[in-house]
């Protein structure tokens, strides 16, 4: 009997630490408890659909000033650009944010986010905006052409 209830014991004990270090997460269902852990630093998991990309977010507990979420881009939406696939998709990053700055961070209005994190996904990020904004550059080359043509025929 003795043995039974202090197998219990033990169990119990493991499942505490087990959670109290984050290694088994609770899973988040809304935004709204994705957003009250991100505030306080509770390791969790939550797995969301935006912009028909589905991300996996997950916190994970943190003994410094600083709170640790890794974002991962597990699947790009069907039709999604050749290029925004290949540099996206299966792609993670892990952001240290401030624990000072937890309060200001919610899940639809990450822009700063970006500043805290490492990682191949914020890469494939940088590189498909560089893309875009020379492809812009680059379609509007012909116009700056012809105008520059013309004042030198003035001239």
């Amino acid at each position: 009997m003795k043995k039974i209830i202090l197998t219990i014991i033990i169990i119990l004990i493991l499942i505490f630490i087990f959670y109290y270090f984050g290694i088994i997460k609770p899973k988040c269902t809304t935004d709204s408890c994705f957003n009250k852990n991100i505030k306080t630093c509770t390791p969790c998991k939550y797995i969301r659909m935006q912009n028909n990309n589905l991300y996996k977010y997950t916190i994970s507990r943190s003994f410094s000033n600083k709170c640790i979420l890794t974002i991962k881009n597990k699947k790009m939406a069907i039709g999604s650009d050749f290029d925004a696939k290949n540099l996206l998709e299966g792609k993670s990053m892990k952001c240290r944010i401030p624990k000072s700055k937890l309060s200001e961070i919610e899940l639809d209005n990450m822009k700063d986010l970006l500043n805290y994190c490492t990682g191949p996904l914020k890469e494939g990020i940088y590189e498909l905006l560089l893309k875009r904004m020379y492809a812009l550059v680059v379609s509007q080359m012909s116009h700056i052409v012809k105008e520059a043509e013309q004042v030198l025929r003035k001239i």
